[in-house]
């Protein structure tokens, strides 16, 4: 019996600190993917990536018309911005802020 409530607990953990969060991330980045109007046949990658420093996603996208670029969307739920999303695009590694195809929402820089 007891074996049984610790894989329950262990399981509930996983849901609510893994699985849970990742998706709320994930439909974030959705919603500002749509509101930028990126279509889902655009990007060539996604891939997501836990921010274990402060507790959110990172999710880096590739788009297949702004192949120079490399964004990053970073999720925490705690950020007072569009869609608790911080958006940032690199090239060659370092940040770029001009010529993006998908630009940040408005909102983004405000304090």
């Amino acid at each position: 019996m007891t074996l049984g409530v610790l894989l329950l607990l262990c399981l509930s953990g996983y849901l609510f600190l893994s699985v849970i969060p990742r998706h709320r991330a994930n439909e974030a980045v959705d919603d500002y993917l749509a509101a930028q109007k990126v279509e889902s046949n655009q990007i060539k990658t996604r891939i997501s990536q836990k921010d274990w420093t402060q507790g959110g996603y990172y999710i880096t996208i590739e788009f297949k018309d702004d192949t120079d670029l490399v964004y990053e969307y970073n999720y925490l739920n705690k950020r007072d911005t569009p869609y608790h999303i911080y958006l940032t695009a690199f090239k060659d590694g370092s940040s770029q802020g001009d010529n993006m195809e998908h630009p940040t929402l408005p909102g983004q820089y405000e304090e």
